[in-house]
Order: structure tokens, then C-alpha cells, then sequence
């Protein structure tokens, strides 16, 4: 599990001959339609993420060169992402392939700085066609400065926001821990009955977490189940601490599922998926015991922004690792404002969007994250004791990588659904 960060990053669905022809004549026509622009805007005052000194005169601007390929190893489904790399050098240079990496090909990897250099309207971004097109996006208008590169208007972004379900209500059990809470931050072995809400889920064969929050519901990512073909594939496991063993003080528990319950605004993209949360009703009801106990949900709104967070689960402990821990994992994580999340991403190249339901936790030089395998596990944070779900396992850009945190459903914007679905 730790040391590391998910995705939900979905492949194109296009046949793998004609996969790589496209990719080098999209890096080809991104190259040449950005050193225009490279010249009039980037400068390593204005661009901090890009190298120092990298475009201080205008007659030596910014030559990115870039080469793509696909790639698997994610916690659910197979992330593409590309790295850009900058280097001074005259206009005319030609430059040439450095590595490969992954990502859909011709996305924009450096996004524009603002509206008034690439032209398009707010909610608009600019990119090549290709990605528009591929993502369920309409192209508008060209942007500026380009003939090659368009404004993209998503449909990811118009989301509505959900109604208001009524008050959070809460189990007046959970969020109660039996284990010592450890102190040290960094993957480590968590102890028995230190989180009791938490699930093993297995799906059809892949593996996801989740959180027990009432006596009959678990919560999860809607990415882990929503193409789940019935309830019946799916089984939970509860009050589990090492796999496949018996040598806890008290025994696990299995449950068959009833029913799924996805979010009714969740929606598959090439990014994050948007309002990624689900709900699982088990078959029978729990009961409560010192290795399974319901966490607590935070209230509607509720904004954990600079607070340490704890993430848990069993799965990747390396970042592409088809290993994963029989052993409970646990790591500590700082929360970050969305904003930041963004920038971080940004100088790794990676033009991502963090919409208001998502939230992102790691740290700047990475090294301690959640990974492969613990997608729908929990984030949770503990206030006086008392243990609050704050964040789903939801994606990522690789795993434990500098500037790119993992990326989680904010459960405080969605905590009045997930309460009318476990207590009405």
C-alpha cells in the first residue's frame, strides 16, 4: 500500500497498431505549434516550475521535446501521463525524443499561464484536438497563438452540484479506535484493532478498501464498483489485519453485498474521476466488536486543509510492485489546499484539474503515499480521539513521486448522501 499514489486514468480505447502513429505525429504537431508561444510567455520568472533561465531572451525560447507510450500500473485501471522537458536553445533548434513516458497523447502537458495568453473562456482549456475529442470534449475555438491547439470545452465540468440530503447523521459507536494510535509517519505495520472500520474488498478479482460507517454499509470508490457486473461479485471482508491468516486475537468476518450505491454524480474521465464515492450494503448486519467498528462521517463542508491525515490499506508498498503486504499498512499525509495540489502536478508537467469534491495529501518530495491496490480506502483524521473519514482512495499520478500527492474523494461534500443512504 504506502509509500505511494493510485489513478483512474483510463486508457484510450483504441487499437494498440494504431496507438503509437498517432501519439508521434501529435508530439510532432505540439512541438512545432508551441515554439511561438514558448517565446512570447515562458520565462522562468513567470513560470516558476519550468528550469531557470530557460527563456530570459526572446530570441532563445523554450524547446520542449516530448515522446509518449502506454503503460500499466495503477490501482485500478492504466494511467497515462508524460513528463516535459525544457531546455534553452535556439528557435531553430529541432530537438529530438529524450525518453518515453505516459499520458493520452498530444494533451498539453505545460498548460498556458491564464486566459489572456491561450484565448479560451473560463472552464475552457486549451489542447490539442485529439485529447478534446477523445475525452468527450467539444472543441470551441482555436487558441490563441496556435492553429494546431483548441479550446476544449469538458462536460466533466459542468457537473451540478448534488442536492442537499439533511443533516450528518452518525453510528454513536464509531470512530472509536481500540489500537495505540503510532506516531511514526512511513508505511508501517498497523496494529490490531487500530482501525476497525476498515474493508478489504475484492471485486471479480481486483482488490479495493473501504470504510465501514454504519452496521450494514461500507463506503468505497465508485471507480472500485461501478462497472462491477452484480452485487454478487463482490465480496467484504471486515475486522481483518493480516491476509489470509488466522493469527489475530479475534477472527474476520466476510459479507456478501446486497446492494451498490454510486454516487449519482459519479463519472468516469481522464483525469480524476469526478465524485468517485460509493456505497456497499452488506447482506447482514455487523456486529460490533474491538477488530470492526464503524468510523465517523464529517460534517457537510467540513474543510481539513493543513491537518495530518493517517491513509490505510494493503495495498503497493513500491511504486509498480505486483507485491502487496499481507500486513495492515498505514501512513501519515499532510492535506493540502486544491490549488496547491495543482501546482505541485504542474511542475511534474501533468496539466491536472482538482475539482471542489476532490482533495489531495502527500508531500512535496513524496516518498510516503497510498498506492496500488488502495483505491477506496480510507483517509481519516482523528479529532480528540475520535476518527472522522475524510478522503476515499481515488487517484494519482504514480505513487510516493515528487510534487505529485495522491488525489482522494472529499467525503465532507458528499457526507449528507452517504448519511441518507446508511441512516434513513
Amino acid at each position: 500500500m504506502l509509500l505511494l499514489g493510485p489513478s483512474s486514468l483510463s486508457p484510450l480505447a483504441l487499437p494498440q497498431r494504431y496507438l503509437l502513429p498517432l501519439q508521434l505525429f501529435s508530439t510532432l504537431l505540439l512541438a512545432l505549434s508551441q515554439s511561438d508561444v514558448s517565446a512570447r510567455a515562458y520565462t522562468s520568472q513567470s513560470v516558476p516550475f519550468l528550469d531557470p533561465m530557460s527563456a530570459e531572451s526572446p530570441t532563445h525560447p523554450i524547446v520542449i521535446y516530448r515522446a509518449m507510450t502506454t503503460g500499466a500500473g495503477s490501482r485500478h485501471r492504466s494511467p497515462w501521463r508524460t513528463r516535459p522537458r525544457s531546455h534553452y536553445a535556439p528557435k531553430s533548434s529541432k530537438g529530438n525524443f529524450l525518453h518515453f513516458v505516459r499520458r493520452p497523447f498530444g494533451q498539453r502537458i505545460v498548460g498556458r499561464l491564464n486566459n489572456d495568453i491561450d484565448g479560451c473562456d473560463l472552464g475552457q482549456k486549451c489542447g490539442m484536438i485529439f485529447s478534446c475529442l477523445m475525452a468527450g470534449g467539444k472543441p470551441v475555438k482555436a487558441c490563441s497563438g496556435s492553429l494546431l491547439q483548441y479550446c476544449c470545452d469538458y462536460p466533466s465540468e459542468k457537473i451540478i452540484q448534488p442536492p442537499v440530503f439533511g443533516p450528518v447523521k452518525n453510528d454513536p459507536y464509531c470512530g472509536r479506535s481500540a489500537g495505540r494510535v503510532s506516531r511514526i509517519v512511513g508505511g508501517n505495520d498497523a496494529e490490531f484493532g487500530e482501525f476497525p472500520w476498515q474493508a478489504f474488498i475484492l471485486v471479480a478479482g481486483s482488490r479495493c478498501g473501504g470504510a465501514l460507517v454504519g452496521r450494514q454499509h461500507v463506503v468505497t470508490a465508485g471507480h472500485c464498483v461501478a462497472k462491477a457486473k452484480s452485487p454478487d461479485s463482490i465480496k467484504v471482508i471486515l475486522g481483518d489485519l493480516v491476509l489470509n491468516s488466522d493469527i489475530e486475537e479475534l477472527s474476520h468476518e466476510e459479507f456478501n453485498v446486497l446492494q451498490i450505491r454510486v454516487h449519482p454524480n459519479f463519472q468516469f474521465t481522464p483525469q480524476a474521476d469526478r465524485y468517485d464515492v460509493a456505497i456497499l450494503v452488506l447482506d447482514r448486519p455487523v456486529q460490533y466488536r474491538e477488530n470492526i467498528m464503524p468510523i465517523c462521517l464529517p460534517e457537510k463542508g467540513a474543510d481539513f486543509t493543513g491537518r495530518t491525515a493517517t491513509v490505510a490499506g494493503w495495498g503497493a508498498i513500491e511504486p509498480g510492485s505486483k507485491l502487496r503486504p499481507r500486513t495492515l499498512q498505514n501512513v501519515q499525509v499532510p492535506v493540502m489546499r486544491n490549488e496547491q495540489c495543482e501546482r505541485w502536478h504542474r511542475r511534474q508537467g501533468i496539466n491536472l484539474r482538482i475539482h471542489a469534491e476532490m482533495m489531495c495529501a502527500g508531500y512535496e518530495f513524496g516518498g510516503r503515499d497510498s498506492c496500488q491496490g488502495d483505491s477506496g480506502g480510507p483517509l481519516m483524521f482523528s479529532d480528540n480521539g475520535v476518527w472522522y473519514l475524510i478522503g476515499v482512495v481515488s487517484a494519482g499520478y504514480s505513487c510516493a513521486k515528487q510534487y505529485q500527492p495522491g488525489i482522494y474523494h472529499r467525503v465532507a461534500s458528499s457526507s449528507d448522501w452517504i448519511s441518507a443512504n446508511v441512516f434513513s
